[in-house]
């Protein structure tokens, strides 16, 4: 099957699309975050609000892949293309943000449809010519490899979370926050904090972080890192 960037095509049955550049960020929409929400653990860096801020951040060709049934999200994967050697070199493809992935990524499946983690795959195949995956064995990309890939090549590695340091103790936000309430108070400020633990709350609240991130680096007169 050949994929054509922006177009749809038909694959074991699914609608598949596929968007490349700041094009994809279409992609990740509400529906995005359906199979997520069907993980056994979610991972909060694989939802659309996470890999829209990444796709801002790309320094490559971020490429975005879903396979639809019946106008419904049934898999997706997010991505990104590079040519280490140059335009006359081959292309890779890799996670879309790569380090700035402190989680193992993966490929989002609805577990009831069987079959759409190969077509993300399949997809993915007719885009580059190097498919560099890190995937833990038990996740649905290491899957879809393994049934699309014969000549997949597997170097063993230690099953694990990616995290560069570990979060702070909540006791430590807490007090270091009391602080920074104390010396607001002093300016004539007043600061309240919330915690949030839903899903529904995490979203909003990643928003609203990326927002302030942004900010705080555009008041600097920099760029976002």
């Amino acid at each position: 099957m050949t994929v054509v960037v922006g177009t749809q095509a038909r694959s074991l049955g699914f609608c598949v699309r596929t968007e490349a550049g700041e094009s994809c960020r279409s992609l990740f929409d509400d529906r995005w975050d359906d199979p997520l929400r069907r993980q056994p653990l979610p991972n909060p860096t694989l939802s659309a609000t996470w890999l829209r801020h990444l796709v801002e951040w790309d320094e490559r060709r971020p490429v975005a892949i879903v396979v639809e049934q019946d106008g419904a999200l049934v898999a997706a994967g997010a991505f990104d293309l590079y040519r280490p050697a140059g335009r006359v070199g081959p292309t890779f493809a890799r996670w879309l943000g790569d380090y700035r992935q402190w989680f193992s990524p993966d490929i989002l499946v609805d577990p009831e449809v069987s079959g759409a983690g190969e077509a993300v795959v399949d997809a993915l195949l007719g885009l580059a010519d190097v498919v560099h995956l890190p995937a833990a064995e038990h996740g649905a990309a290491y899957a879809a490899l393994g049934a699309q890939v014969p000549w997949l090549t597997e170097l063993p590695g230690a099953e694990s979370w990616i995290a560069p340091l570990p979060p702070p103790r909540m006791e430590k936000a807490l007090t270091r926050f009391e602080g920074d309430c104390r010396r607001a108070a002093r300016r004539g400020a007043e600061v309240t904090m919330r915690i949030a633990s839903s899903p529904d709350e995490v979203v909003v609240a990643l928003e609203r972080l990326f927002v302030l991130h942004a900010e705080r680096w555009r008041m600097r007169g920099g760029e976002i890192p």
